[in-house]
């Protein structure tokens, strides 16, 4: 009886390796330690892509949307079971924030092909977007977050509900760093960001119970991808590889009407499952929907491989299953296992034990049957 439609804001931070985004049961991050608290969350939650654009398609689509060799905005017009599309017949309003400029996507009629209405971004505002200034940085951050307030509001008082999706900025490399923090390290700097969102949610939340609806939303707060250059590796002193720096990102699922505690996921889940979650979770499932994610909740996955595809920025693919992280270069064909990071005591030996992994030619099948399928 606690399943029914509520209002949804997913919240995509830049660039947060789960590592160095630690959101959950951290006091130091009092909001999202409070949110933790009446949330789905997972240590294991994978993005699909290392590009911002492909992991929003991903999101919303509930798909692995993704060609290699194509950009993402080279598929013309199209239609999906996405999302926003789903949500838009159901009544809700839809709504893409950019705290930048949308730029291609809004030249384009990428995100209209996933069902969003509404495009909101910085290119109006008085005082123009500069990745340059920290505090011009930030202010586009907190109107964000005003602009998916408002569309909450908006879609309250006319007594439907809203679906909100809100793409960060400030969290691109280099890394900003506040007044008198630029002598801090990256590790801090990165940290210092978080806090930022975890400010910038403590305004919105409070806003929310102000007006009386506070149990009347889910909110979604997860990383677009992880480190994706040389430079971003490199600046907290680790080697650029295809794994959990690249692709683990935070995953926080807020839901304080429906969840009365933690629900900490044991297994590995991906961006493809966020929309199939947040569908069921306000009530609505449709098994001839096309979707490559499931519902979170459904424990089959702790038995799914779930893939990371590098789509145009290396030739180097992988996939996450029983514990075992592998990868396959297409130039070079070398495959690789290794363990990810271990959900249990087990998991790092058990990749240590060749005979216990997948043959190479079956990890080549698997990634190369992935490819042409997604």
């Amino acid at each position: 009886d606690k399943v029914y439609p509520r209002h949804i804001l997913i919240v995509m931070l830049e660039t947060a390796p789960r590592r160095y985004y630690p959101l959950i049961n951290n006091p130091k991050l009092p909001v999202f330690n409070r949110m933790s608290q009446h949330a789905i969350v997972s240590d294991h939650h994978y993005a699909m892509s290392p590009y911002t654009w492909w992991n929003n398609a991903s999101i919303v689509s509930g798909s692995y949307f993704v060609q290699k060799g194509k950009g993402i905005f080279d598929y013309g017009d199209f239609s999906s079971d996405s999302m926003a599309s789903i949500l838009a017949a159901h009544g809700y309003t839809t709504t893409f924030v950019e705290s930048a400029k949308h730029g291609w996507g809004k030249t384009t009629r990428f995100w209209k092909n996933f069902g969003f209405t509404h495009l909101l971004d910085t290119e109006g505002d008085p005082v123009p977007f500069d990745r340059a200034s920290y505090a011009v940085t930030v202010d586009k951050e907190r109107q964000s977050f005003l602009r998916a307030l408002q569309a909450i509001t908006a879609a309250e008082s006319g007594n439907t509900k809203a679906f909100v999706m809100l793409g960060t900025t400030i969290g691109h490399y280099p890394w900003p760093a506040k007044p008198g923090a630029e002598h801090h390290s990256s590790e801090e700097k990165v940290f210092d960001i978080a806090s930022i969102f975890d400010e910038l949610l403590g305004e919105l939340l409070q806003s929310l119970n102000d007006r009386g609806l506070s149990d009347q939303v889910l909110i979604v707060v997860t990383g677009d991808h992880g480190f994706r250059m040389r430079t971003e590796f490199e600046s907290v002193g680790l080697k650029p590889e295809h794994g959990d720096a690249a692709f683990n990102v935070p995953f926080l699922l807020y839901g304080p009407g429906l969840f009365e505690k933690q629900i900490r996921i044991p297994y590995v889940t991906s961006h493809v499952d966020i929309a199939p979650t947040l569908l069921s979770l306000t009530g609505l499932q449709d098994d001839s929907w096309l979707h490559h994610g499931t519902n979170m909740l459904d424990q089959r996955l702790g038995n799914r491989a779930t893939f990371m595809m590098n789509t145009n920025l290396s030739p180097v693919s992988g996939f996450r299953w029983n514990g075992c992280h592998y990868t396959l270069n297409d130039l070079t064909g070398n495959v690789q296992v290794r363990g990810g990071s271990p959900m249990n005591s087990m998991e790092a030996s058990h990749c240590d034990q060749t005979s216990a992994s997948l043959s190479d030619d079956t990890i080549r099948s698997m990634l190369q049957a992935a490819n042409r399928q997604f």
